[in-house]
């Protein structure tokens, strides 16, 4: 009643003014906590589907990817094997959104050692004492004192838990329990905490939760009522009282909206009026967005992620906002979920190996995975950087193939490779990389080298400048020849023509500095395997060039070498590796051409001058 009392003084100041130094309205207005129930959590949760993605989205996201193990393979696949037989996945994941929902969840470990009132001793811990995990929400456990003792290592963690079960309630002590809290608390140990538990996350967002629901339903309701018609009958309310008159209005009424819809024509007397009202909804869109955004924003999930849409805008791709979710994400598995695994793992290992491995670790994987063309950037520039160690010769040449394997492996850009070099090396396949001798001082004089301005000293590997021209021959054209007849081409370039361009610089370069390829065989060939991407294309700005179009990431990775080392321009707004198939191929329908999808077999590099009249050797059969 003392409550009351003083919020009805409180409401009567705000109404008249009376004690309110300039009549502001806004003078009594604050914050006063109402925690959530669980009833109401829980109707929220099953009604709505706001307030279900507000708690399910971002724990779905810290494990929609589960974790690998960094250790031997025998005991990552011991590993692996208990984690699917404890369904741990599962079991953690149902934690997190039973924290996020009710403010904190639990894994109860079931353990065979002891009774559940005891601590473990995890070093005596064997393979196959982890009996099971259960999941249960902070309503299903009594938490009987808080641990205030900073020695302990579950200082502000219960002392024990109660857990009622079949046979009464069974008490668990916290070194069998993996605790996991939805918000953080301010100050866990005041007085209105929630025994040693979180915040639900709907406390924080509930009123942007409930605002949304209710934009929905109201807009729901007006689409009831789009369209209203109005009917003024004269000297209606003065005959309204009797039974007769209410009789004739209802069949009036009924018989002039049998006309409207059967005859699409209103019958009315003379004197009375009719019209129609709708209800405007230009503006109701945007209003429900606004909601929903703030709904979204209010638990820090970007819109796109909330409502599963697309970017919105001009040249809008939402990756900022990904990117700024992703941080969060990664942030919260490294406070919630990490913590409790490292706890829960301690059991897990023993249960699963035995002991725990001193070098036992595991990693978490990219949230946003790479798309091929970031990946095949990235082992590309990855590769470059290690031809320059290489030439540098600054890291010794064993270190850097163990390494590079190493990084191959670890990127599992190839499958198995790791069991295909220890096979190789067994069978004597790989031989051992050998120190390689001691090159030339750098400070001994230079041999001369001649120049047309008679002997200079001067670097073997600088060279006068000039335009660049890099192709390879196809040795196999004659299987592209025939396969071009076939579908029905007149005439085509020459087998011993065909080829594929790398490189075509006017701008005059050093040869030297283009270096070599590396993605070949011992004779210099390059093979593009059968199928891919493949299509028949016209180039050129008269479109008279008719091309088979294919991938190769070699042939790309090469182009941009050459341009990144020895400066080569390129008039072309992107390379494609491609070969003219003909120049002559008339108003030929190439939607009916289906493309050859053979073995592509090309020669070694061939360097050669850009040569602008090129054109007039082109002769086709």
């Amino acid at each position: 009643m003392k409550f009351l009392s003083k919020f009805a003084d409180g409401l009567a100041n705000v109404l008249t003014g009376m004690g309110v130094p300039g009549r502001d309205k806004g003078v009594t207005d604050r914050f006063v906590l109402r925690p959530l129930q669980k009833e109401e959590l829980e109707a929220a949760y099953r009604c709505d589907w706001v307030a279900r993605k507000s708690v399910d989205i971002i724990p779905g996201d810290m494990t929609r990817e589960w974790r690998e193990w960094k250790t031997d393979k025998a005991d990552i696949k011991a590993l692996e094997e208990t984690e699917r037989t404890l369904k741990l996945k599962a079991r953690v994941r149902r934690a997190l959104r039973l924290a996020d929902l009710y403010g904190g969840a639990a894994m109860i470990m079931g353990v065979a050692q002891g009774s559940s009132q005891d601590e473990l001793d995890i070093k005596r811990l064997g393979k196959g004492s982890l009996r099971y995990i259960h999941v249960v929400h902070r309503h299903k456990l009594t938490v009987e004192d808080i641990d205030r003792d900073p020695e302990s290592p579950f200082f502000m963690e219960p002392k024990m838990y109660s857990l009622a079960g079949v046979n009464g309630s069974v008490r668990i002590h916290p070194s069998r329990v993996v605790r996991f809290l939805g918000n953080e608390l301010p100050d866990p140990d005041s007085e209105t905490a929630n025994l040693g538990w979180g915040d639900p996350v709907l406390q924080s967002v509930y009123d942007a939760v409930l605002n949304a629901a209710m934009a929905q339903t109201e807009i729901a309701s007006l689409i009831r009522e789009a369209k209203i018609d109005i009917i003024q009958i004269p000297e209606l309310m003065d005959r309204i009282g009797t039974k007769e008159y209410e009789d004739r209005l209802s069949r009036r009424l009924t018989v002039a909206a049998v006309g409207k819809s059967v005859h699409n024509a209103l019958i009315m007397d003379a004197n009375e009026k009719w019209e129609q009202r709708q209800v405007n909804f230009s503006q109701l869109p945007e209003i429900l967005q606004k909601y929903l955004t703030i709904a979204s924003a209010a638990r820090d999930i970007p819109v796109t992620r909330f409502l599963s849409q697309s970017p919105g805008g001009l040249n809008s791709t939402g990756d900022g906002d990904m990117d700024n979710y992703q941080s969060k994400v990664s942030s919260e598995q490294e406070e919630k979920l990490c913590p409790a695994l490292d706890k829960a793992d301690q059991v897990i290992a023993r249960s699963a190996l035995g002991d725990y491995p001193p070098d036992l670790w595991y990693e978490l994987p990219e949230l946003r995975p790479l798309s091929e063309k970031d990946r095949s950037d990235i082992s590309y520039k990855r590769a470059q950087t290690t031809q320059i160690y290489v030439g540098s010769g600054l890291v010794p040449e064993p270190a850097l193939a163990k390494a590079t394997q190493n990084q191959l492996i670890e990127s599992g850009d190839y499958p198995g490779l790791e069991e295909a070099l220890a096979e190789a090396e067994k069978a004597g396949e790989i031989a051992p990389i050998e120190e390689e001798p001691a090159g030339p001082d750098p400070n001994a004089p230079q041999a001369p080298v001649q120049s047309a301005a008679g002997t200079e000293p001067r670097a073997a590997k600088d060279a006068e400048p000039r335009t660049l021209y890099v192709s390879r021959k196809v040795l196999n054209a004659a299987e592209i020849v025939a396969w071009a007849k076939q579908q029905g081409f007149a005439k085509t370039l020459p087998a011993g023509d065909m080829h594929v361009t790398i490189a075509f610089s006017r701008q005059p370069v050093d040869w030297m500095e283009a270096g070599s390829a590396w993605a070949e065989n011992d004779k210099g060939q390059l093979t593009i395997k059968p199928g891919g991407a493949r299509l028949i294309e016209r180039l050129g700005a008269d479109k008279k060039a008719v091309v088979l179009l294919f991938s190769s990431s070699e042939l790309s990775w090469r182009h941009e070498d050459i341009k990144r080392n020895a400066g080569a321009s390129w008039d072309w707004p992107e390379y494609q590796p491609h070969i003219t198939i003909s120049y002559d191929a008339g108003d030929m329908d190439l939607s009916k051409v289906k493309p050859y999808a053979g073995e592509i077999v090309f020669g070694p590099e061939i360097f050669e001058e850009v040569k602008d009249d090129w054109e007039k050797a082109i002769e086709e059969a």
